[in-house]
């Protein structure tokens, strides 16, 4: 597992929040680049119950990125 400290930050200017940029996940993701790819990978050859039982992952957590890049 790995864990990430991201700072909250506040514009001077207009008070608004932001957090700094992680390069490796996008947004308010659960999940790193690395390990979506490496769940396409291997959901070429597994079913997505399968890939989730060996990266350890909950089903749930399996469908979002398997949805956002469409039938493999």
């Amino acid at each position: 597992m790995l864990v990430v400290c991201i700072n909250r930050l506040k514009c001077s200017t207009c008070a608004r929040d932001a957090y700094e940029y992680i390069p490796f996940a996008t947004g308010k993701q659960r999940y790193t680049h690395r390990l979506v790819h490496c769940m396409i990978m291997l959901l070429e050859k597994m079913s997505i119950r399968d890939v989730a039982g060996y990266l350890n992952l909950s089903w749930d957590t399996m469908v979002a990125p398997a949805q956002r890049t469409g039938p493999v």
